[in-house]
């Protein structure tokens, strides 16, 4: 997690975010996807929140989210992606923006 926690600090500083950044099990390698999900719906009154973590969680949790298979979603290290959700309901219904890879980047 060190380094996820590192690619926030830098992530903020750059953004400007300027509160604590929070750090919270479902990002850990063993956690699953509804763990993520159920975070973000705990955040709802945020107007975005950014995640940094670890692979094989982040393609599994993009595929989940988008609802496909984890098959269909490689996440590549220091990838960048953005879903947009309407809602955030019982079960994730995003909508791909954009995904970065390092090679883009």
């Amino acid at each position: 997690m060190t380094r996820a926690v590192e690619t926030a600090e830098i992530a903020a500083k750059e953004l400007g975010y300027e509160d604590s950044i929070v750090r919270v099990d479902c990002l850990l390698p063993d956690a699953s996807p509804p763990g993520i999900w159920a975070e973000l719906r705990a955040h709802r009154k945020e107007e975005s929140i950014l995640m940094a973590g670890h692979e094989p969680l982040f393609s599994a949790t993009v595929a989940w989210m988008l609802g496909s298979t984890h098959g269909m979603v490689e996440f590549k290290k220091a990838g960048l992606v953005r879903i947009d959700f309407e809602t955030l309901g019982s079960e994730p219904r995003g909508v791909l923006q954009w995904m970065l890879t390092p090679k883009l980047a």
